[in-house]
């Protein structure tokens, strides 16, 4: 695999949008639990995972594990973020080469998770290291710090800024934040949206059902999409959610179920947009009036005549006009939180962590 020049991962030969999750699987040596939860993840369009503990994993299960990886269609991206311990990079490249025995379906090496300052040259040193080994594979950094200084330190960009819950601004904060990471132009950006809820962080509330339900928000497939949607309108073309595992934790068992069925709406959501976003045609902002809070609206297109308009309410309430561009009057808002006029004139109006798709 390779990242070209215009940020498109290529496997294969051909475009990749990695559509994954951190997770957690192997941390119970279960594999046939493992198994069955890929098997979800390919019906909803996933197709990779950033596995925490494949570093603990038996030797014996390493081989199994990567084999349903590959029935599965799910690629890797091998976790390094704890790799600073270790300054001996040669340790790190000689448990790189087994994994590249054993079989791994490899998409990237996850080296850096917000670390500080001071932790740059080690990380550095181990991206050049991976570089040479396995040459075309991609180093990653999941980053929320300053972004110009981080820079060196891994192929593709990410962040773990994880919204839904936070206060008032964050959105437009976000945006901004964006905004700088476009402009230091990253061989790619990979970023990580929501897809849990802050609950399961906070002290006191996971044996007590009603306290857990009145400490914060439940993402919906609305919410985790608007930060994937903002985060595309900006020029990601990578979305590993974190995190699976907490998809299916906290003392109400009876919202499993439509967690995982918000998330596999968000699946099949971004599955559907990859042609936009892998697309090399240029990302168009659309101006924007906004009557209430604040709204981002931008125009894709997949370079064969097929277009895509996406608004992201940035604050607590949003209300806000626009006009489709040309090529896009034909297309229809799809969650609920927009119409559209006669005369291609789009109003959205949605409260906060909202979104709408115009196809």
């Amino acid at each position: 695999m390779f990242i070209a020049e215009d940020g498109r991962a290529f496997v294969d030969g051909k475009p990749y949008m990695p559509l994954g999750f951190f997770t957690s699987l192997v941390r119970e040596r279960d594999l046939e639990k493992t198994a069955a939860a890929f098997a979800k993840m390919r019906e909803a369009g996933f197709n990779c995972v950033m596995e925490y503990w494949m570093t603990s994993l038996r030797d014996d299960l390493t081989v199994p594990y990567y084999r349903l990886c590959r029935d599965n269609g799910i690629r890797v991206l091998y976790n390094f973020s704890g790799a600073y311990k270790q300054t001996n990079v040669a340790v790190h490249v000689a448990k790189a080469r087994e994994q590249i025995k054993a079989g791994i379906p490899l998409l990237g090496w996850y080296t850096l998770d917000e670390v500080t300052l001071t932790l740059i040259d080690p990380i550095t040193k181990l991206r050049h290291a991976l570089n040479e080994l396995t040459p075309g594979v991609p180093t990653w950094q999941v980053n929320i710090r300053e972004i110009p200084p981080y820079l060196g330190c891994a192929d593709v960009l990410g962040g773990d800024h994880y919204l839904i819950g936070r206060g008032q601004g964050v959105l437009k904060a976000m945006n901004a934040y964006l905004g700088v990471a476009e402009s230091c132009r990253p061989a790619a950006m990979w970023y990580c949206p929501q897809c849990f809820n802050w609950a399961n962080y906070k002290r006191g509330v996971m044996e007590d059902r009603e306290k857990y339900i009145a400490a914060d928000i439940e993402p919906t497939a609305n919410s985790m999409l608007a930060i994937a949607f903002l985060y595309a309108s900006h020029g990601v073309r990578g979305f590993i959610f974190y995190m699976y595992d907490l998809i299916f934790k906290g003392p109400v068992p009876e919202k499993y179920a439509q967690r995982w069925e918000d998330v596999r709406t968000v699946g099949k959501t971004m599955k559907s947009l990859e042609p936009f976003v892998m697309s090399t045609d240029p990302i168009a902002v659309i101006p924007v009036s906004d009557r209430r809070g604040k709204t981002r609206a931008v125009a894709m297109s997949d370079g064969k005549g097929g277009h895509r308009v996406l608004a992201i309410g940035l604050d607590y309430e949003n209300e806000a006009s626009f006009s489709l561009p040309e090529g896009c009057r034909g297309l229809k808002p799809q969650f609920g939180n927009a119409t559209v006029a006669e005369d291609g004139t789009a109003v959205y109006k949605a409260g906060r962590w909202s979104c709408e798709l115009f196809k």
